[in-house]
C-alpha cells in the first residue's frame, strides 16, 4: 500500500496551482480557477463504489468539509504533522489543511443510509497558500469509517473502522468553483466535480473505493483553539457535524 511522504520542497514541485488564503483584501471572497474541470466518468451502473465486509455500497452523493475562514472562504493550515508522524525518514514538519469527505451510500426511500467518512489532510504550499487535493500525488489520509443511519433524524451508528490508519487516497479531479452561502446560511465553495480513490482495508481485507460526483459542495468551518488535534477527536467532530440536509 503506497504512502506519500512529501518534503516541503517536494510539495512546491508537485503543486500545479494554489488557492489564495490571504492577501491585502481579506474581505474578498476566494474565487478559485478549477485545476481540472473535466467531468469524471460515471461509475458503471449497478456496480459498487466500495465493498466492506462482503457488502456492496453504492454512493448517491457526497460533500466535503474543511477548516478555514467562513467569511472569505479561505482554506487555512490548521494542523502540523511532525516528522515522527510522517515517518518514512521525514525530517521536516508539514503544515496541512484538515478535510473530511462524506459519501452517502445505499440510501433508501424509507430514509435509511450509510455514511462513509474519510478524513484526510492536504499540504499547504506555505502558511498563506493552500493546495487542493488533486494538486498532489496523494493526500495524507489517516482514517475511514462506515456509519449507519436507520431513519431520518437518527444518530449515525458506527458499523466498521478501517484497520489501517494510513492509506493512499488520491484525487484525479477536484474542481472548485465560487464561494458563497447556501440557502441555510452555511459558508461553502461549489465543487463542480470531483473524483478520488481510497485504499483502506477492513478486518484484514482490502476495500478499495472509487468515488466521483458533480455539483457537490465544500463547506468551510471555523476551527477554534479549544478543538483537540487528536485524530480520533477529529473524526468524532466530523461525524457530529454531519448534516443530511447538506446532501442534495
Amino acid at each position: 500500500m503506497k504512502k506519500i511522504f512529501l518534503s516541503l520542497s517536494a510539495i512546491a514541485l508537485l503543486a500545479v496551482g494554489t488557492v489564495s488564503c490571504g492577501g491585502d483584501d481579506s474581505s474578498s471572497p476566494v474565487i478559485v480557477d478549477p485545476v481540472d474541470d473535466t467531468t469524471p466518468d460515471d461509475t458503471t451502473p449497478g456496480t459498487a463504489n466500495i465493498v466492506i465486509g462482503g457488502t456492496e455500497y453504492k454512493s448517491s452523493f457526497g460533500y466535503f468539509t474543511v477548516y478555514g475562514n467562513e467569511t472569505t472562504g479561505a482554506i487555512e493550515g490548521t494542523y502540523t504533522w511532525t516528522p515522527e508522524e510522517l515517518g518514512g525518514g521525514a525530517t521536516e514538519s508539514l503544515l496541512v489543511s484538515e478535510w473530511s469527505s462524506f459519501e452517502i451510500l445505499n440510501r433508501t426511500d424509507a430514509g435509511s443510509y450509510y455514511i462513509l467518512l474519510t478524513s484526510f489532510d492536504v499540504p499547504m504550499i506555505d502558511e498563506n497558500q493552500a493546495g487542493l487535493p488533486n494538486q498532489f500525488q496523494g493526500v495524507l489520509s489517516y482514517g475511514q469509517k462506515l456509519y449507519y443511519v436507520a431513519s431520518q433524524g437518527a444518530t449515525p451508528s458506527l458499523v466498521s473502522t478501517a484497520n489501517n490508519q494510513t492509506a493512499n487516497t488520491s484525487f484525479s479531479t477536484f474542481a472548485l468553483g465560487q464561494f458563497g452561502q447556501t440557502e441555510n446560511g452555511d459558508a461553502a465553495h461549489q465543487v463542480t466535480n470531483y473524483a478520488f480513490t481510497s485504499a483502506f482495508g477492513y478486518s484484514g481485507t482490502a476495500a478499495p473505493g472509487t468515488f466521483n460526483g458533480t455539483g457537490s459542495l465544500l463547506y468551510v468551518e471555523t476551527k477554534t483553539a479549544s478543538k483537540s488535534n487528536s485524530k480520533e477527536d477529529r473524526f468524532e467532530r466530523a461525524i457530529k457535524s454531519f448534516d443530511i440536509n447538506r446532501v442534495k
